[in-house]
């Protein structure tokens, strides 16, 4: 059987005078997709022994955005494997609350507001970009196709 570790993270909404935005960060920990140092991906991390999920997603969104966050919708499951390891990430649609002070810069080299739209094309890895699919059904978002 193969072991499983599970995450939890957020889908970060933001209200901005030019419109919804989402919090992407960059880690500079991993590789992006074509191997340069970091990865873009939607705030999230492992689980702490005795949390719940909704409780990790909270406190990983304020570690690596510096933003506290409320939980304001569905979750959506992604699951991929790392390393041999099977990984779940449950990841919250929540709102913005307010800037809380530092994020982890030892994880996180920068934090992003973007439309859905830019964060799927930002975002590294495809389980994240179906997570911002799923999100935003009713919004018109561009492919590469649509260009």
């Amino acid at each position: 059987m193969t072991p499983c570790v599970w995450a939890a993270g957020g889908v970060v909404e933001r209200q901005t005078p030019e419109g919804l935005r989402i919090a992407v960060v960059h880690r500079t920990l991993y590789e992006d997709r074509d191997g340069q140092p970091g990865d873009w991906v939607l705030p999230k991390g492992k689980m702490e022994p005795g949390e719940t999920l909704e409780e990790a997603a909270l406190r990983e969104v304020e570690e690596e955005t510096g933003c506290t966050a409320q939980l304001a919708g569905p979750s959506y499951l992604t699951e991929y494997s790392v390393g041999g390891m099977r990984k779940l990430v449950s990841f919250f649609r929540m709102e913005f609350i307010a800037e809380a002070g530092e994020f982890d810069s030892s994880e996180v080299a920068q934090v992003v507001w973007l439309t859905p739209a830019d964060a799927l094309e930002q975002l590294t890895y495809e389980t994240e970009r179906q997570v911002v699919r799923d999100a935003y059904p009713g919004l018109l978002i561009r492919t590469s196709s649509s260009r």
